[in-house]
């Protein structure tokens, strides 16, 4: 599996989905840990400004993506390379996951 990244754009963040979308990711996250690759699993964002609207990128890593499938399905996340960049901020997983971008 790849990694996956949703847009949230600025209705979408208006509307609460990205904090809604934290609140079940971390769920799952909290569900996995005794899965093998729960050491992967990590979810990653940036902020865009695009014609001057703002944007908020999550990126979840292969792990991720299949723990949170049907988050994935639901807001319409789509395969990504993995993110490259210093803006990134780790949203969700262990403190060395930075490596994962490695």
């Amino acid at each position: 599996m790849s990694w996956h990244k949703i847009t949230f754009d600025s209705d979408s963040l208006q509307r609460g989905l990205l904090l809604r979308f934290s609140k079940e990711s971390a769920e799952t996250h909290l569900r996995s840990v005794t899965a093998d690759d729960f050491g992967d699993f990590a979810v990653f964002s940036e902020n865009e400004i695009r014609d001057d609207e703002m944007f908020t990128v999550v990126y979840l890593t292969p792990a991720a993506s299949r723990h949170c499938a049907r988050l994935v399905a639901t807001y319409s996340g789509v395969p990504c390379d993995k993110p490259t960049g210093s803006e990134l901020i780790l949203l969700l997983g262990r403190g060395d996951a930075e490596r994962l971008l490695e």
